[in-house]
């Protein structure tokens, strides 16, 4: 009876262990493989910078792009995609990056907008000469005339206001500050000149040469850059007052005007440099397609200048615009 027990437990444990093995070996033939492939990417954070001005390049800097897969891990994998779709020519509002990683043959692309923008437009210019005269007239009036020229450097028209200065002699020191300084013409164009003048008097003499520090005010023009046509231009001596300038300006333009118009007559000496500003003011109304005479003085002109010294003049004829921004 013991060795029928014995016998029993033996082919239990041969069947056990033979079942135990068949299924080890089935586990291990049949077990599937299973492969872990790109399922998508995802740009998790846009560059820091997603608005350009035309003529930058793209700057990928801060952007992360990451991997994920059917098993559901990911990966960053910013360093190894390629970008695309970048136009840096002209302007669009709403341009499409495209981003795309290939691992193992799978494409996978996602994307991110930026904006390509106009360059700011850049308000310059640089005062391109300046000088001081002074002089004691016949009755013992010291006169000082103030000149500066002023470059538009920039791309786009400016509008010169008011504008001020300080006057210094030779050792630094203060004479005179004045403001509310008229400038001409009120816009210039990229390229043009402009100019802030003065004639004025001080209290006592200055010995030495006196130095001007100008204060220009400009921006941006809001307003229109117009001029008129002038004709017919002399120039001749006065008795008292220096040169004077007559002439005619027409409105070319098909707009009646009925407000002031500014005549200004720029005078340079052999070396192009400015040495006295003649103005007219028109009050009259002046029809589209009409024309009428003026005649240009100043307050009070250096002796030296007269029609002899006078080698060539500029003229800006205009209507008198007021920008408040």
């Amino acid at each position: 009876m013991k060795s029928n027990k014995l016998w029993i437990s033996f082919l239990l444990f041969e069947m056990i262990s033979l079942f135990i093995t068949s299924c080890s070996f089935e586990k291990k033939d049949n077990m599937p493989i299973i492969l872990v492939t790109l399922s998508s990417i995802s740009v998790t954070s846009k560059p820091t910078k997603t608005s350009y001005i035309i003529g930058e390049e793209f700057d990928k800097s801060g952007m992360v792009v990451k991997a994920y897969y059917t098993d559901l891990t990911n990966k960053d994998v910013t360093d190894n995609v390629k970008i695309s779709g970048f136009e840096n020519t002209k302007k669009d509002s709403l341009q499409k990056i495209t981003v795309e990683y290939t691992e193992n043959g799978i494409t996978k692309t996602d994307y991110f907008y930026v904006s390509i923008n106009e360059p700011e437009p850049k308000i310059e210019y640089e005062i391109t000469y300046k000088n001081v005269e002074s002089w004691v007239n016949s009755i013992g009036t010291t006169w000082v005339q103030v000149i500066a020229e002023i470059k538009n450097t920039g791309t786009v028209p400016i509008y010169l206001s008011s504008s001020s200065y300080d006057l210094e002699d030779a050792n630094g020191q203060l004479i005179a500050s004045e403001q509310y300084i008229s400038t001409y013409p009120d816009v210039i164009k990229s390229g043009e000149k402009g100019y802030m003048y003065d004639e004025t008097t001080l209290e006592n003499s200055v010995q030495g040469n006196i130095n001007v520090i100008p204060r220009i005010n400009a921006k941006k023009a809001t307003v229109s850059c117009i001029r008129y046509d002038v004709s017919e231009i002399s120039i001749s001596d006065t008795t008292y007052n220096g040169p004077k300038m007559i002439g005619r300006i027409t409105n070319t333009t098909s707009k009646d005007e009925d407000g002031l118009i500014y005549v200004v007559g720029i005078l340079y000496n052999s070396n192009e440099k400015p040495i006295g500003v003649l103005l007219d003011i028109i009050t009259d109304d002046l029809a589209a397609g009409n024309r009428i005479g003026f005649t240009a003085t100043s307050l009070c002109l250096p002796n030296t200048v007269n029609s002899n010294t006078i080698n060539s003049y500029k003229i800006y004829a205009y209507p008198k615009q007021f920008q408040f921004n």
